[in-house]
């Protein structure tokens, strides 16, 4: 077993050392019938901006071994969040220079991105569901001066990949933004 596999264990990422991957997300949306709907319209706290923050620049910016020694951190994180509106959450790390940098990097982590995806998916999905998303799209593509154009059809046919790609590619670094100024 190499170091790779071992520390992806360690992370919870592989069940074992066949390699399964483990399909919980990292920050989870846990559905629930009885669960009051997301307020889209409640501002983010402080400590939820903090938390958004933490998690997002521990996943994308560092490495395997602080990630796994950060992993019930990053969960506990994940668990505090789980009242926020996606895109709340979506809104506050597109609208921050470093946050776009960190999940930018994530991406490129295919070992923490689909996790986080997932947990991003399931959040987006069980709004739509709800009626909770579509009322507030035109909002949050004001908020990121983004064209809605774009967004409404992903959403409306529920391809998140593509709403979440398309977020990462309309919304790009600042040109003025240093590479290494994290």
């Amino acid at each position: 077993m190499n170091f790779l596999t071992k520390t992806a264990i360690s992370l919870g990422l592989l069940l074992s050392s066949n390699a399964q991957v483990y399909s919980e997300p990292v920050v989870s949306y846990k559905a629930s019938i009885k669960a009051a709907m997301r307020n889209y319209n409640v501002p983010l706290t402080t400590r939820e901006k903090k938390e958004i923050t933490y998690i997002i620049d521990t996943l994308g910016n560092s490495s395997l071994i602080a990630i796994a020694r950060a992993k019930d951190s990053i969960e506990q994180a994940g668990n505090a969040l789980e009242h926020v509106h996606p895109l709340l959450f979506l809104n506050h790390i597109f609208s921050s220079e470093k946050l776009k940098a960190a999940i930018h990097n994530m991406q490129g982590r295919s070992w923490v991105w689909s996790r986080f995806f997932k947990g991003i998916k399931g959040g987006l999905e069980e709004e739509a569901n709800r009626n909770n998303l579509f009322p507030h799209l035109d909002d949050f593509c004001q908020r990121l001066k983004i064209n809605p154009a774009i967004f409404f059809p992903l959403a409306e046919k529920g391809k998140w990949k593509e709403f979440v790609d398309a977020l990462l590619k309309q919304i790009p670094r600042s040109e003025t933004s240093g590479r290494y100024d994290m």
